[in-house]
């Protein structure tokens, strides 16, 4: 079939979505480290007005907006415009291409894929989420709408999809971080981990970074806490699997 890898040459593709504040960069370092896997950061190529790469995204950077030309995403035009930005895309297991789940340019590839794909989906405690956008001045981000997106994006795709609690794998001790990665190439991506991977994971201090991040006054816990509770995103996160202490929402301290 046309929509279908001809052979073993071809990389598949892999898409890494994830609202900001999730664990998106630690996954996009931790993809692009591995030289198999063709990587690229599309919010990269538009803050730094490169998107000439990416022969179907028209970009403005004045709105700092990514709008895309539907009809060409929505076609094996799109596969091939990808492989173009890698010349030495023959040699690769993967193409992957990331985007914050904001962009809406990205949403028609992972909810109306042209071409066979697995996705990765970057996540944390809502609450650490809420914490991060709070501590930069963003309050008024629909943080949690976005968050949201993506887990339908995941359920949409639950078979080809994985779920990364980030914030989770940080409370592993290095050992068993590293197990938990390994057994993630290994099984959802059939890929072994390199030595510059293994360095990259045994020196990450601290994957969620929350805890330097400064504390909500009691004001900004409550309305974070009403946001999360209004939201349902902990109903949701719990229906893919994802199962996040709840207690740690009635007290003022991290989760």
């Amino acid at each position: 079939m046309k929509h279908e890898l001809k052979n073993q040459e071809e990389p598949n593709f892999l898409f890494l979505v994830g609202a900001r504040h999730t664990g998106y960069k630690f996954l996009s370092t931790l993809l692009s480290l591995h030289p198999q896997i063709g990587f690229c950061d599309v919010n990269v190529l538009h803050e730094k007005g490169r998107n000439s790469q990416c022969p179907f995204i028209i970009s403005s950077v004045k709105k700092f907006h990514i709008e895309a030309k539907l009809d060409t995403v929505l076609t094996m035009d799109a596969k091939q415009a990808f492989f173009n930005i890698f010349a030495d895309y023959e040699s690769l297991k993967y193409i992957a291409i990331a985007s914050h789940i904001h962009y809406a340019w990205f949403w028609p590839l992972i909810f109306y894929p042209p071409f066979p794909f697995k996705m990765i989906v970057s996540m944390r405690h809502p609450y650490n989420i809420l914490k991060s956008f709070y501590r930069r001045g963003d309050q008024q981000a629909p943080a949690m709408g976005w968050c949201i997106q993506s887990i339908y994006a995941a359920q949409q795709q639950r078979e080809k999809t994985l779920i990364f609690p980030v914030d989770l794998l940080g409370q592993k001790c290095k050992k068993e971080r590293l197990k938990i990665i390994e057994d993630i190439f290994s099984e959802f991506l059939s890929l072994a981990l390199t030595e510059e991977l293994h360095k990259f994971i045994e020196e990450w201090p601290r994957i969620n970074s929350c805890g330097n991040q400064r504390e909500l006054d009691f004001y900004e816990h409550q309305e974070a806490i009403i946001r999360i509770q209004n939201s349902r995103i902990m109903e949701l996160l719990s229906s893919v699997g994802i199962y996040y202490d709840k207690t740690s929402l009635d007290t003022h301290s991290n989760p």
